[in-house]
């Protein structure tokens, strides 16, 4: 009898774990990600609960913040719909965001899907094993200005055609993109890049960065991928390094103010 206790007590400590559920953002003024009542199942029935490492969690309108001592976890967030705009998701300084998408199921299972809405972290941002890191739909803007690492996503950490900004405070580190279904992958694909802060891409099949347009004022660097960077205009103004990779900058325009090793 004492084992049959015991086990069933391990399994009861298993069933969180391995249930995936869905959990939708309810309209608060307050905006807090931490607070239980901010959260209801779809037709408005309250969670009175906070999103967990196992939930897909919609975002569809507001912006949210994950506050200063907030550590938020969840497997995959949709944040934004077609018909508005003006939804956001904000990391602050001292708060952080975990995603691992563990045995992705489909291949929707992007880490943040974005559409018509801005993603801001100032914090701590961590996306693992998912098929995109960041996708964007469509009208997405991301900036960042703490720490952001993606690993282990494929067939990109970032694929949006808006803007990415990583300002002086801002450090993207992205590392094992494989090969999605015998086609070479890429790191990071966006219609813009602005970095004045620190880059850091390694371990990836494909181009690490393909954009139509990069502006680095900080530090940009590339090691052993598939190829280096690739964009239509490329300005440096402060340090890129490439190393071991299959190429290193393809460019119609490169203007070079300071140094690219």
């Amino acid at each position: 009898m004492r084992h049959l206790i015991i086990y069933a007590f391990a399994f009861m400590l298993t069933m969180p774990l391995t249930a995936q559920s869905s959990i939708y953002w309810a309209k608060k003024g307050n905006g807090l990600w931490h607070v239980a009542n901010n959260w209801m199942v779809p037709g408005g029935t309250p969670q009175n609960r906070v999103p967990n490492a196992m939930d897909t969690v919609y975002i569809q309108h507001d912006s949210v913040i994950i506050a200063n001592g907030v550590n938020a976890f969840a497997r995959r967030i949709e944040l934004g719909v077609v018909d508005s705009a003006g939804t956001g998701l904000a990391i602050l300084d001292g708060g952080s965001l975990s995603i691992n998408i563990v045995n992705s199921d489909t291949a929707n299972d992007s880490g943040i899907k974005i559409t018509r809405a801005s993603l801001l972290n100032v914090g701590n941002l961590q996306i693992k094993h998912s098929n995109y890191g960041i996708e964007e739909i469509s009208e997405a803007y991301i900036e960042n200005r703490g720490m952001m690492k993606i690993d282990s996503c494929s067939p990109s950490a970032i694929s949006m055609d808006g803007e990415l900004r990583n300002t002086s405070t801002g450090d993207i580190q992205v590392d094992f993109i494989p090969n999605e279904n015998g086609i070479f992958s890429r790191g990071i694909v966006a219609g813009k890049i602005t970095n004045d802060g620190h880059f850091e891409m390694k371990n990836i099949t494909g181009y690490a960065i393909s954009c139509d347009e990069i502006i680095n004022e900080g530090y940009i660097s590339v090691d052993t991928s598939g190829g280096g960077i690739i964009s239509g205009k490329c300005e440096n103004f402060e340090k890129v390094e490439v190393r071991d990779c299959g190429s290193g900058i393809f460019s119609d325009i490169i203007i070079n103010n300071d140094s690219i090793i």
